[in-house]
């Protein structure tokens, strides 16, 4: 079974699936497209939106990377000379696949505007065990990598003692936050990282009405053009009640 059995969900696959078509949509056209898939056979796919009719005129300017998101994402960042490129990154994981050192790999080139979809509830809450010791030492890695350190165990759990009265109880790290808390817990980290982030990122839910990202924007600088995007960012956010 694999570590995160629910990223095979098919509704968020489904979800995700139309991000590449979403950015070759986008009018007007970006002059260059980089799609980045671990998994060959998805990337097979991505190559093949060269060849159809609706993007045939964007072929030459579409290229498609099948390679760990984190290690070529921040590749890219370190390449590429930033003072006159500008981008637009879409961060769409399956599951806890970003890092945290990717996120800020990409807030220090001061150039990448950043849309980040947090798997909120569709991996993280589930993750998060009620008792701190029942979380596999993987699933603690990994979380750790997803918030950059390991202040997310002291902000989501808290000690309690079994039976005090009778001093025979047990200290235990038990789950003390909620769906909000730990969303606001990544937003806290973004803000330390860019300039500008979008106050009101946005809850996207499967069918049954079940949180499964958050999705979030963050601006590359603080100045006149980051604040414009973030005026439209946060308009956008605002109008997002999307069921996936």
């Amino acid at each position: 079974m694999p570590l995160f059995a629910q990223i095979a969900e098919e509704a968020p696959q489904k979800f995700l699936d139309g991000s590449a078509r979403i950015a070759l949509r986008t009018k007007p056209s970006f002059d260059q497209y980089l799609f980045i898939e671990k998994s060959r056979a998805r990337a097979e796919k991505l190559e093949k939106l060269r060849s159809e009719p609706d993007w045939t005129s964007l072929a030459d300017s579409v290229y498609v990377r099948c390679g760990e998101s984190n290690e070529l994402l921040r590749r890219w960042c370190d390449d590429t000379d930033w003072k006159d490129c500008r981008a637009v990154v879409f961060l769409d994981p399956f599951g806890m696949q970003v890092e945290w050192n990717t996120v800020q790999t990409i807030a220090k080139t001061g150039a990448i505007d950043t849309w980040i979809l947090f798997p909120l509830g569709m991996a993280v809450n589930r993750m998060l065990a009620d008792d701190l010791a029942d979380i596999p030492s993987p699933w603690q890695d990994r979380l750790t990598k997803v918030f950059g350190d390991d202040r997310w165990r002291g902000e989501f759990y808290h000690e309690t003692i079994s039976d005090p009265l009778f001093g025979t109880g047990k200290t235990r790290m038990r789950k003390g936050c909620a769906l909000e808390q730990i969303g606001s817990a990544y937003h806290r980290r973004l803000q330390s990282i860019f300039p500008a982030v979008a106050r009101n990122p946005a809850i996207l839910r499967n069918s049954t009405r079940s949180p499964l990202f958050q999705f979030h924007f963050a601006a590359a600088n603080a100045g006149e053009g980051g604040k414009i995007a973030l005026r439209i960012a946060e308009h956008l956010l605002k109008g997002i009640t999307e069921d996936i």
